[in-house]
């Protein structure tokens, strides 16, 4: 009995380590994800603000 013991505790281990390293990669994955969708909105904010100056230049012009 004690044998078996120690197969269900080791299968408990390796299969506990298997999905922590499956969540952390899938965290990282997101992370990942998260950064490049700040980025991107970063990136539009900046050209919106140029547009909007562009076009409040050419309202300027029109006055």
């Amino acid at each position: 009995m004690n044998r078996l013991e120690t197969t269900l505790d080791e299968n408990e281990e390796y299969i506990g380590s298997t999905v922590w390293k499956a969540l952390e990669a899938a965290f990282d994955h997101v992370d990942d994800e998260a950064d490049e969708l700040e980025r991107e909105l970063e990136e539009a904010q900046n050209r919106i603000e140029e547009l909007e100056s562009a076009l409040e230049a050419l309202r300027d012009e029109i006055r």
